[in-house]
């Protein structure tokens, strides 16, 4: 993750910010050009749509930076599961969840909540979160090219 004032690369948790009205994520040394903003408890909840109220299932995203889910999980889970000899039937009754659903998981349409993930995982033994997020390759950039930031356009006052 880059810091949205300087642009350098953030190694660790970025600082969040306050400047003006603008929340930024930010490296240690830019933090001090704003209020560090104390992080509150999120009681949101994300609910999936396409459901009937009965079978919408909540969960809380995954933590930020801590975990992410491999690209092709649903190949994964079909592949082991097929490889296993399990029905989706048979599979969906293992973890308790609906058939329903997990025909959507193993096609790639739903992003299983983590709680479903860690159900699956133990179910198929198989790897399906690492522990640091997977960023897509990207090309070589120009380096004497270098990106615009924040820090680029503002002028900062000196404080006294």
């Amino acid at each position: 993750m880059k810091c949205e004032i300087c642009g350098k690369e953030i190694f660790g948790s970025p600082t969040k910010i306050i400047i003006d009205t603008a929340e930024l994520l930010v490296c240690k040394d830019c933090a001090k050009f704003g209020t560090i903003k104390k992080e509150e408890k999120q009681n949101k909840k994300v609910i999936l749509k396409g459901f009937t109220q009965k079978e919408r299932v909540q969960a809380k995203p995954l933590p930020f930076e801590d975990i992410d889910l491999v690209s092709d999980y649903h190949i994964r889970i079909k592949k082991k599961r097929e490889k296993m000899g399990l029905s989706i039937t048979q599979l969906a009754k293992i973890i308790k969840e609906k058939e329903s659903w997990l025909r959507k998981i193993e096609s790639g349409k739903v992003k299983p909540p983590l709680k479903v993930v860690r159900k699956i995982e133990k179910a198929l033994d198989i790897k399906l979160l690492v522990s640091e997020p997977i960023e897509p390759s990207r090309p070589e950039i120009d380096k004497s090219k270098k990106a615009l930031t924040l820090g680029d356009i503002i002028e900062f006052k000196k404080k006294r």
